[in-house]
């Protein structure tokens, strides 16, 4: 998906660039029926199992996408828009690595001992046969960009932000 971006600055209007996003996790997504990260998350920060029955297919361990952290993603797109100089003409803003249930399960029970999260190990036999990450090459040669938010470090701002009081 190619989104034109437009930022303005503090002195100046940038011109939008285009950017392909991938998955976004932020603390205002609601649970989804295709996603089995914010079930974990918001679970976790409930104090209850996670539901995943309104999931198109069972979640499982092994299945993973390319997640990028809201705050990543909100860098990225300002470090395109303030660049002096590009050199492509789409940029992919990602985590550039696959991120697993079975990951973020892990993190969370790093960050919350007693979160029941049970996932079969393997991967849906529904899914893809192989996960799919985007090349984020173009955005760190260009801009210097790098993820700041490791699994660990989206989970725990994640639920801070739920504990805070937002429900969603």
């Amino acid at each position: 998906m190619a989104l034109p971006m437009m930022f303005t600055g503090p002195s100046r209007p940038v011109t939008p660039k285009p950017a392909a996003i991938c998955t976004v996790s932020a603390p205002e997504q609601t649970a989804s029926t295709c996603r089995s990260l914010p079930q974990i998350l918001h679970a976790a920060a409930r104090g209850t199992a996670p539901d995943f029955s309104a999931l198109r297919s069972p979640a499982y361990g092994g299945d993973g996408l390319d997640v990028c952290y809201v705050k990543d993603c909100a860098r990225a797109i300002a470090a395109l828009q303030l660049a002096p100089r590009l050199n492509h003409r789409t940029y992919n803003i990602a985590s550039g690595r696959v991120v697993t249930n079975r990951e973020v399960a892990a993190a969370v029970k790093e960050l919350v001992p007693d979160a029941r999260i049970e996932l079969p190990e393997d991967r849906s036999p529904a899914g893809s046969a192989q996960s799919a990450w985007l090349d984020i090459a173009r955005l760190r040669e260009d801009t210097g960009y790098q993820p700041a938010y490791d699994t660990r470090r989206a989970v725990a701002d994640y639920l801070a932000w739920l504990r805070e009081g937002h429900d969603r």
